[in-house]
């Protein structure tokens, strides 16, 4: 058997930008808004109307979501780091500290020191693949230094500017998501002159939608008030329970010690699907039900926003799970991290195994050359086969069944009020 060597074998450029996307949540997340939201479900809208009042949210969201970790968080990381003297100087690799996993903040102060050096290696291994040379080691030594015999007030400042970060990011994000939804639909009534759910325009007749603007406007104060305090309070409260659940004081959210990675901020930038999908769904959702114009625009956003939140987080994971164990059973990769799996392991624990992060297939030692040129190219197809295939369905699938719905719908209530 012709055993690896990472000499002999180098990745493909498709490759290389499929392993940046696998686990960048902004990424995943804009591939699947831009493929399986924005465009398709445009052109599956019921008029131009919609059609144009979908494409202006679709906007509002990919701006506010790349503009919160690209030109905020940046800022966030930098006042947080600042503010409790963790940084001295950011003109050099100290400020990459916040790179350090909250899984170092579970333990004793040792266990940090030993995370931190770990991290510094880390980011000069990520910078030497692409052929830069950063140097962590000594700017990471400066920071220990600074707290030597009081390393348990490194750990503390450390939590406490997670937290900080953690909650600017969370509550800036969420208020521009939150306001989103307003923000097309304004755009549609300055342009129309109607205030009811767009995708109804010509299904109903003009009285009806100025009746429903009038009711519109009567809770629209109400209605913004409600959908502040759903970006507002979650904010607070997720943060604080993360730390707590970090520091161990909570029995409550042991699991938050049990996987601390799943709070993390790869590069202090790129929120994990955890982070994300707890402003999806404690925020996001609710407040799109809350700021539906009526009874139609609300059955479909719950629908609709719920198919996207489960397919994004379940679909795409059930999918690679299922592809990547065949695929490895047929073709003798090794897609699937089988790294916590032994012969007692349960099947409904083989179940939630997920595939290998791809920075991680150039680790595995002691195979064939041909099972890593394998695993790299087939894990790749899937991975891009699974995305439009959650694309199909979201864009094109979804609206289908959504439209028919609408349809049938309006049709029974005029039917209900004509009988009346």
């Amino acid at each position: 058997m012709k055993v690896r060597d990472k000499t002999t074998f180098k990745s493909g450029g498709l490759y290389n930008i499929t392993a940046q996307i696998q686990e960048n949540t902004l990424l995943n997340r804009g591939l699947l808004d831009v493929g399986g939201v924005a465009v398709p479900q445009m052109i599956m809208s019921n008029n131009k109307d919609e059609s144009i009042e979908r494409g202006v949210m679709e906007g509002f969201y990919l701006f506010s979501s790349f503009l919160a970790p690209f030109v905020m968080l940046p800022f966030f990381n930098k006042t947080a780091l600042s503010h409790n003297g963790l940084v001295k100087n950011f003109a050099n690799n100290e400020r990459k500290i916040i790179e350090v996993s909250k899984e170092y903040l579970t333990k004793d102060a040792d266990y940090l020191l030993a995370g931190i050096r770990k991290t510094a290696e880390k980011i000069e291994k990520e910078a030497s693949k692409k052929g830069k040379k950063v140097e962590c080691k000594q700017d990471f030594e400066n920071i220990i230094n600074r707290f030597k015999g009081n390393e348990g007030d490194l750990k503390e400042k450390l939590l406490n500017a997670h937290e900080k970060i953690f909650f600017t990011d969370f509550i800036c994000t969420t208020l521009m998501w939150v306001a989103t939804p307003w923000a097309a639909m304004e755009v549609t009534k300055k342009r129309t002159n109607r205030s009811g759910f767009s995708a109804t325009y010509g299904m109903m007749d003009e009285k009806e939608s100025k009746l429903n603007a009038a009711k519109h406007e009567k809770e629209k104060r109400k209605k913004l008030a409600i959908s502040a305090l759903i970006a507002i309070i979650p904010s607070v409260i997720v943060p604080k329970l993360v730390t707590a659940g970090l520091k161990g004081k909570n029995s409550t959210i042991n699991f938050i010690k049990r996987a601390p990675q799943n709070f993390n901020y790869t590069k202090g930038i790129f929120p994990s699907k955890f982070i994300f999908g707890a402003m999806w769904a404690l925020c996001d959702y609710p407040s799109s039900l809350v700021s539906a114009r009526d009874k139609y625009e609300r059955k479909d956003r719950s629908i609709r926003n719920a198919a996207l939140l489960v397919v994004f987080f379940a679909g795409d994971f059930i999918m690679n799970n299922v592809l990547g164990r065949l695929a490895d059973n047929v073709f003798n990769t090794q897609i699937m991290d089988r790294s916590k799996i032994t012969n007692k392991t349960g099947f409904i624990k083989k179940m939630f195994m997920q595939p290998k992060n791809f920075d991680k297939i150039d680790d595995i030692s002691n195979v064939a050359l041909k099972t890593v040129k394998n695993t790299k190219k087939i894990g790749a197809a899937l991975y891009w086969l699974t995305l439009f295939a959650n694309m199909a369905l979201i864009g094109f699938g979804l609206p289908t069944v959504l439209n028919k719905i609408l349809k049938k719908t309006v049709e029974k209530d005029k039917s209900t009020q004509k009988s009346l």
